[in-house]
């Protein structure tokens, strides 16, 4: 499948939004410039995190202008869930599943600490240290990979699925994977040893750590990536905007998956992390949707009154005319088709305007503007 993402959307929370203040502990501490020092912390949910403070840590991401498509919702998971159901931090909701990669796997006596490096379910967190989710009260988290001896644990490699029930999307049209998605740019790739503090940019840009989304057709047997946040996005970044883009924001992203109309898929959030220490940092989604649009179209019309339509970048005439020809306002032919096999007109490279259709059977011929 071709990997198409629409867009990188919105801002939905700023540290500097936060109404309150969630109590911390820091687990260990570096200072890495002047004035920016990193810390590993855990908060009173047991989760742990990476952040930068001091007058020089990153100032926050920035809001996008990009407009989001709207359609309707035939898909939709908010993980409120836990707040009803959700006994410990492994809860996801019972029609998802997930895959744990090996070393990852958590014990009951760890969950019973609060220590689990694979995907679960819990409250939101204060937006700013942890990201504050606009769409209810709980969300899904995945820790990165740390060492803890008392329970053995090493920050070994991590390959964390969260896996979605079956979305039907039988129907025609356009359908797009709608998300919230809190990520730090910065460290998703080799900070340790390729930042210059100095300079305030990388040397090289050694990916570490990324979030793809992955989409299956057959109950899960095969799978097909359709983003990594990594390569779609961050890569498209510079290097300060990188710097600024915190775990603590929540942001929208829209993923054109117009390709699996007609069938049931799955969908996956693939939580990747090379291991070692330092590397990568938490990562949480919530409002997950699947959006639809039904197909733009021009129908075959009885009446002598020419029809006015507004079409998209791809229409379809329903019609039984065999031909069509279209003639922008002055009169002039820009496109022609026979209808016999295909009924769909591209027209993504028409400039806005009004445009008349000229429908031909071979005998008649109708007339739409």
């Amino acid at each position: 499948m071709k990997k198409n993402l629409l867009s990188l959307i919105a801002l939905v929370s700023l540290g500097a939004s936060a109404s309150a203040t969630e109590q911390v502990e820091v687990i260990a501490s570096r200072q890495v410039a002047d004035g920016v020092t990193q810390q590993v912390v855990r908060n009173e949910k047991g989760q742990q995190y990476k952040r930068f403070v001091g007058v020089n840590a990153p100032q926050g991401a920035q809001q996008s202008n990009d407009n989001p498509v709207v359609g309707d919702t035939v898909f939709y998971e908010s993980f409120e869930g836990f707040a009803t159901e959700g006994k410990d931090l492994n809860w996801i909701p019972s029609t998802w599943s997930k895959k744990i990669a090996p070393g990852n796997e958590p014990t009951a006596e760890m969950i019973s600490h609060n220590i689990n490096n694979s995907w679960y379910c819990y409250y939101t967190g204060d937006g700013q240290f942890t990201p504050k989710s606009n769409d209810g009260e709980c969300d899904a988290y995945i820790h990165y990979g740390y060492k803890n001896a008392q329970y053995n644990l090493e920050p070994v490699a991590q390959d964390e699925w969260l896996i979605s029930p079956v979305v039907n999307m039988n129907a025609s049209g356009e359908y797009y994977l709608d998300f919230l998605l809190a990520a730090s740019y910065f460290d998703c790739y080799d900070v340790n040893n390729d930042w210059d503090w100095n300079k305030m940019q990388f040397n090289k840009r050694v990916v570490v750590n990324t979030m793809k989304v992955m989409t299956s057709t057959d109950e899960g047997k095969t799978w097909n990536e359709v983003f990594d946040l990594a390569k779609d996005v961050i890569a498209n970044r510079t290097d300060r905007e990188c710097y600024d883009t915190e775990f603590t924001s929540y942001l929208r992203y829209q993923i054109n998956v117009s390709e699996l109309a007609g069938k049931n898929a799955k969908f996956a959030f693939r939580y990747v992390r090379d291991e070692g220490e330092w590397m990568g940092n938490s990562m949480a989604v919530d409002a997950v949707k699947v959006l639809h649009k039904e197909p733009t179209s021009i129908n075959d019309v009885k009446d002598a009154a020419p029809v006015v339509t507004k079409i998209g970048n791809t229409f379809t005439v329903n019609t039984n005319a065999q031909s069509v020809a279209v003639y922008n306002i002055a009169g002039q032919k820009i496109a022609e088709k026979s209808l016999a096999a295909d009924k769909a007109i591209d027209a993504s490279e028409w400039a806005n305007g009004i445009y008349i259709l000229r429908l031909s059977n071979g005998t008649a011929v109708k007339v739409a503007k």
